[in-house]
């Protein structure tokens, strides 16, 4: 919008330029044309937004049928090897009677408490000894032990022992050959492990044939002849899944899990939320499943609703795709419309624009990005309309200001740099900056201010020019976040797994063998380094969110070394490297302690890692320009020359390192220069390959005041 103070201000009707009716005629044809060009456009970006949802609502679906299909086979896997654990005790125990002949109830008792069998087996309702008992020695057995049922048979099956975890469960006595008769010399003649049978309370039966130590089992014969006993076991189904299938809220929202058997009759089932049902919801992600030990076979039934593992922003992001694509679409056509318009109003404003400013101004004015041209002061002098947009404030509030109206927002040392460079070395300035909106949102900007130099160098003023990046840094912060949350969530299972081989090695569960131990030792390593490589991904997320704050103290940095030193002590006297640290007495760095300790050792490490055995790694320290200076120096592969320009990048590793080793993840250094910018100083290095390399560390003798809270931009003069 014009003002009488422009040079574009109207002198009056008489001077105005009006177009002739056959122009009128032939821009109105032309302006219906591009409208209806424009609806066309609508409707194909309409249609193009619906596919587009389609398709990504067919992509989210086919992720969320991906993360319940891992989530199955992850239950299936832990019940399969529960239940093959639970029954595999039945050998342990089998052993105890292998040792000694006559086994009575203390030694049992003993052995059972032992092996610790009800806290470790949770799904065990019950182990016992049923011993073989002929006719003819009834009378003889009854002085010590009852029997039931009373009735008469060739042979009988009793329980002499039993460990119950329902201590109501009264199975001393039993006769098991009463009910299972059959069952059970099936597996005394096939002398294995085996599932007999179901009781009528829910109890699955399982046997194992106890033979007499030293008699031959060979055939079926012999196995009868020298059968003594079984081992039972009485496994609970409720008990079984509810301990190895634990449904936790804040990871899973909606599952149903089922157990069932052969015929499919319901044995347990379990849900979150409690009673939900699959019969309840729309098209619901469906599997089942086998479990199987023994002969035992059992239906393992999950269900889940069709948004299983999905945020609701996923589960929404097809509608609001297509919402935004429909929105998108009638932007578009409203832009087309105003350009347009726009553009007729430029075809009869053309006659009217004379001078080569009319035309900069109508550029400036018509721009996306907001622009401001100052004095050399600072202050505004212009604003485009971009400007009211991004920053809130009209252009009369602009003019006559300066940008400090919308910023103010860095720290002092930042504007010195600024005016420094385009006042005083009168050269552009490019960076980011943080700037706030009249309403006090903060933003994030990136700009660029050039000064106005005219003859011999005079400077007339500067143009600023500032485009709103907000959504990309959000961006930016969400891709670390999803990092952090990802290496988060593994950390749990990897310390599982590291604790379980832990147990493994200790023998607490049996002797290993040889090539055993070999497997889990390297298994473990494997985990360690997995464990390192999590600690690490999340450091950098943490540090590019900007969620890692420095907390300064006063350290001693000959110290922090020596106990670096210690701590890969053991590695490089195995490599037979020699270590050397010159360090003058009583350096002392106000700094935050756990992080340069980091920088440290990641620069060790890699030195240890990346010397041949028998090199030379060495540590000065010294003052240098009002900062303390950190060189670890090697004798290792080095750098080959035309990669060193990406030596500080996320992923980067040497390709001569590559030939000789696939351990590693070329995020150390990369973590080395981002911890070191956030501790106020910064890292450089020299290497040539074959020869060595040294990393330098210059950190500031006295911290900044803003060094815990730096920033990759700069900003606008008097914000």
């Amino acid at each position: 919008m014009e003002s009488k103070d422009t040079p574009y201000a109207s002198a009056g009707p008489q001077h105005a330029y009006m177009p002739s009716q056959p122009y009128r005629r032939v821009s109105g044809r032309m302006h219906a044309s591009l409208v209806v060009v424009g609806a066309v456009v609508l409707l194909l970006f309409l249609g193009l937004s619906w596919q587009g949802s389609r398709l990504v609502r067919d992509a989210i679906e086919s992720d969320a049928m991906s993360v319940f299909e891992k989530e199955v086979d992850t239950i299936q896997r832990a019940l399969q090897t529960g239940l093959e654990d639970h029954v595999q005790v039945l050998y342990s125990l089998r052993g105890l009677f292998l040792a000694s002949a006559q086994v009575d109830a203390e030694e049992w008792d003993a052995f059972v408490q032992g092996l610790d069998i009800i806290r470790r087996f949770p799904g065990m309702a019950f182990v016992a000894y049923a011993e073989r008992v002929p006719a003819s020695k009834r009378s003889l057995f009854e002085e010590q032990h009852r029997i039931f049922p009373p009735e008469e048979r060739d042979e009988y099956m009793v329980m002499t022992v039993v460990t119950a975890r329902d201590r109501d469960l009264a199975l001393l006595g039993w006769d098991v050959s009463a009910e299972y008769g059959a069952s059970f010399q099936r597996v005394r003649d096939a002398g294995e492990l085996s599932s007999v049978g179901r009781m009528e309370h829910g109890d699955y039966l399982f046997a194992l044939p106890v033979y007499r130590q030293g008699e031959a089992t060979d055939s079926v014969r012999e196995r009868r002849s020298a059968h003594q006993g079984f081992i039972v076991l009485g496994l609970r189904p409720s008990l079984f899944l509810s301990s190895q299938v634990i449904l936790h809220p804040e990871s899973v929202t909606t599952l149903a899990v089922s157990l069932l058997d052969e015929r499919e009759a319901l044995l347990y089932e379990q849900s979150i939320p409690q009673g939900f049902r699959c019969q309840d919801i729309l098209h619901p992600l469906q599997r089942s499943t086998f479990l199987h030990t023994a002969g035992l076979v059992w239906i393992l039934r999950i269900c889940a609703p069709s948004s299983f593992g999905l945020t609701d922003a996923q589960v929404k992001f097809p509608l609001l795709l297509f919402l935004g694509g429909a929105g998108f679409s009638l932007l578009v056509f409203t832009v087309f419309y105003l350009i347009v318009n726009s553009r007729i109003r430029a075809l009869r404003l053309a006659a009217r624009m004379t001078s080569e400013l009319g035309k900069f101004q109508l550029a400036v004015r018509h721009a996306s990005n907001h622009i401001v041209i100052t004095d050399p002061d600072g202050v505004i002098l212009y604003a485009n309309p971009a400007s009211e947009r991004l920053t809130g404030y009209s252009r009369e509030e602009m003019l006559g200001q300066t940008p400090k109206l919308w910023g103010k927002q860095m720290p002092p040392e930042f504007y010195q740099r600024f005016w420094k460079r385009i006042k005083e070395d009168r050269l552009p300035f490019d960076g980011e900056i943080l700037n706030r909106r009249k309403d006090g949102v903060p933003y994030d900007a990136l700009i660029h201010v050039s000064p106005i130099l005219g003859h011999e160098q005079k400077l007339f003023g500067f143009v600023g020019i500032e485009e709103d990046i907000t959504s990309r840094k959000q961006l930016e912060r969400a891709r670390s976040e999803f990092v952090s949350l990802a290496s988060h969530q593994l950390r749990t299972p990897l310390t599982a797994m590291r604790l379980t081989m832990d147990t493994l090695l200790s023998g607490a569960l049996g002797a290993l063998t040889g090539n055993q131990e070999a497997l889990l030792q390297r298994a473990k390593e494997y985990g360690v380094h997995m464990a390192e490589t999590i600690f690490t991904m999340l450091t950098i997320s943490h540090v590019e969110a900007g969620k890692v704050t420095v907390q300064h103290s006063a350290v001693d940095i000959c110290v922090l070394l020596r106990e670096l030193e210690r701590e890969y002590g053991n590695e490089i006297r195995r490599k037979e490297q020699q270590y050397t640290v010159e360090c003058p007495p009583n350096t002392v760095l106000q700094t935050d302690a756990k992080l340069l300790r980091e920088v440290f050792a990641n620069l060790l490490s890699n030195a240890t890692k990346y010397t041949p055995d028998r090199g030379s790694i060495r540590t000065t320290i010294r003052e240098e320009d009002g900062h303390l200076r950190i060189d670890v120096s090697d004798t290792g592969y080095g750098i080959p020359a035309h990669q060193q320009d990406r030596v500080f990048h996320k992923f980067f590793r040497g390709e001569n390192i590559m030939k000789r080793s696939t351990d590693g993840t070329g995020l150390g250094l990369y973590l080395v220069a981002s911890l070191t910018t956030l501790l106020g100083g910064y890292a450089s290095f020299q290497s040539q390959e074959n020869v060595g390399t040294t990393f330098s560390l210059f950190l500031p003798l006295t911290p900044s005041s803003h060094g815990s809270n730096p920033r990759s931009g700069e900003d606008h003069p008097h914000r």
